[in-house]
């Protein structure tokens, strides 16, 4: 009999629909349901209008719910929520308990759905949990932290499994029932555009939020590189362009700085490896553990390891040696296309879905 799977209720740039299309190839009949119109550049099976909990809202989740329950035999979670869920709420996933006793719960936790401020401050180093404006700063009173904590409590108890995208998120989830999955990303359908190997060096920064990418630092540095150096770089900052847009900007570019302060790379760093480019972003060496051991040895040739402190030396070495910068880029697309190839993702989710265990069958 062909499991069926539903991923709900959110996508991150095409991240479960990547990865559901894999799925499917393998033979499972798996959909994508997204619950809020805001994702209207990601695709889906089903697609909602329920992006704020109000009384609409709350009769269409709750007609879909009764639609769904009984449809699937799996429900991945994406994003630590669930049907329901709301961080901006004092409850979190409420109706997980009202799916049928044989209906099995997976969940994918993505960055801040599960990493909480404090302890993450505590273990200091560089760090976007410490900047006061992260996110306008809506974890600073440590509710947010609370909630987390209480969702992932309630998840952990319904799911079989959880993934998560980050490594450091590893250590916010009982022992044993997590691992780590990489993003699942295609090869995006647009030409690999390999840096250039003379003229000034084209470095572009394209952060989802400025003070989780640490982007204060990174436009400190490039000014100081134009002003040094006048002719060795071009800089330019993407933000507020539909995605399709965007990546046209990455092709352009020949360097890609991601973040400097989460410790671990984003989807838009996976985008621009798979275009050709070369990534500094700051990799947090004590979260690689979580991580398999051929990924990590490839991921420190894939990618400049930099810091707020290293990165101008590094945009210099890569300007000054064309050569170094050909050989991170392509190291970095085939990188990619291997870790990331939604394949090889759906490699870890689907023997767990076809896994038989007890509390599968009661």
């Amino acid at each position: 009999m062909t499991l069926r799977v539903l991923h709900l209720p959110a996508d991150i740039g095409g991240n479960t629909w990547n990865l559901a299309q894999a799925e499917r190839a393998r033979g499972l009949d798996s959909k994508v349901l997204i619950r809020s119109a805001a994702w209207s550049s990601t695709k889906a099976d089903i697609r909602l209008d329920a992006g704020r909990l109000n009384p609409r809202s709350a009769i269409e989740l709750a007609s879909t719910f009764l639609r769904i329950r009984k449809s699937f035999d799996i429900f991945h979670f994406n994003f630590g929520s669930s049907l329901f869920h709301s961080l901006t709420l004092p409850f979190s996933q409420p109706e997980l308990g009202l799916y049928p006793r044989n209906a099995r719960v997976f969940a994918t936790y993505n960055g801040c759905d599960a990493r909480q401020k404090f302890p993450t401050m505590e273990r200091g180093g560089e760090n976007a949990c410490a900047e006061p404006d992260c996110y306008e700063g809506m974890c600073n009173s440590g509710v947010l932290d609370n909630r987390r904590k209480a969702g992932i409590d309630r998840m952990a108890a319904r799911a079989e499994h959880i993934w998560a995208s980050n490594p450091d998120l590893l250590r916010f989830f009982p022992p044993g029932l997590a691992s780590f999955i990489p993003y699942a990303a295609d090869d995006l359908g647009l030409e690999v555009q390999w840096p250039n190997r003379s003229g000034p060096l084209r470095v572009v920064h394209a952060p989802t939020q400025r003070g989780a990418k640490g982007t204060a630092y990174v436009l400190a540095t490039f000014e100081q590189l134009k002003h040094k150096y006048p002719n060795k770089f071009e800089f330019e900052l993407i933000e507020g362009l539909p995605r399709e847009a965007a990546l046209r900007r990455y092709q352009c570019a020949d360097v890609l700085v991601d973040q400097l302060l989460i410790g671990w790379y984003g989807l838009t760093a996976v985008e621009a490896m798979l275009l050709g480019k070369t990534v500094c972003v700051y990799i947090r060496e004590d979260d690689l553990i979580y991580i398999p051991d051929p990924m990590r040895v490839d991921l420190r040739q894939a990618v400049i390891n930099v810091t707020r402190e290293t990165l101008a030396d590094s945009l210099c070495q890569l300007a000054d040696d064309r050569s170094l910068l050909m050989n991170r880029a392509q190291a970095g697309r085939a990188y990619a296309r291997q870790w990331h190839s939604p394949d090889y993702v759906a490699g870890l989710t689907v023997p767990r879905y076809e896994r038989r265990t007890p509390a599968s069958v009661c």
